[in-house]
């Protein structure tokens, strides 16, 4: 076992950034998935008082990270092992460690994303008596053969455009997913941060409209 030393932070920035992204790019590479998702990664980025990210440092190296969303009652985590420091409990800390900041900050549920389904994060969950309880599974389609269609009469489908549609589609987003734990809650700085990203192009973020309102 390693015992790490373990930093909370509540804003990432400069180099620390390059750290985690190199770790989450090592990560990657050798589980074939990224082993965490963008909606906490921006709010920490961007700075967020809901937001903690817990590093797990072997000296002046980065071994593990995790990023830890509060609302509410509810939080939720992922969290990263550098390949090469596995089985050594890094894990299990940053899991202590995001389980104590959880109740500190008063939550009563804490739900942890796994992606992959991978053989680490599977030994931990059942060493914690960890179950399962959604799974998200990405649908794919060729694009050499798609079927031909049409709208109904009143619906048009249009492109984003940055300035006139921001908040009618927050609106929209926020009302189908009242209900979600994750994505019902969405605030315009989240949406924003999105549209600054460089893999962001309006011509692709496509809006269905009917008789004029987005629907």
């Amino acid at each position: 076992l390693l015992a790490a030393r373990i930093e909370t932070v509540s804003q990432i920035s400069g180099q620390l950034g390059y750290a985690i992204d190199d770790l989450i790019q090592e990560v990657t590479a050798i589980d074939g998935v990224p082993p965490v998702g963008e909606h906490k990664y921006l709010k920490l980025h961007n700075g967020s008082d809901s937001a903690r990210a817990i590093l797990a440092w072997d000296g002046d190296r980065l071994i593990g990270y995790a990023q830890l969303l509060l609302a509410d009652t509810l939080a939720t985590a992922e969290i990263v092992v550098c390949p090469t420091s596995r089985r050594r409990g890094i894990g299990h800390q940053l899991l202590s460690t995001v389980d104590a900041l959880a109740r500190m900050s008063g939550a009563s549920e804490l739900k942890l994303w796994a992606y992959g389904a991978l053989p680490a994060s599977e030994a931990i969950a059942r060493s914690r008596s960890i179950a399962p309880s959604r799974s998200l599974l990405q649908l794919e389609l060729p694009l050499d053969d798609l079927p031909s269609t049409c709208l109904p009469a009143g619906y048009a489908i249009r492109t984003f455009n940055v300035r006139r549609d921001k908040d009618a589609w927050l609106t929209l987003h926020n009302a189908v997913f009242a209900d979600h734990p994750e994505n019902g809650t969405w605030s315009l700085d989240d949406l924003e941060m999105r549209l600054r990203q460089p893999w962001f192009d309006a011509g692709d973020f496509l809006l269905a409209e009917r008789d004029g309102e987005m629907v």
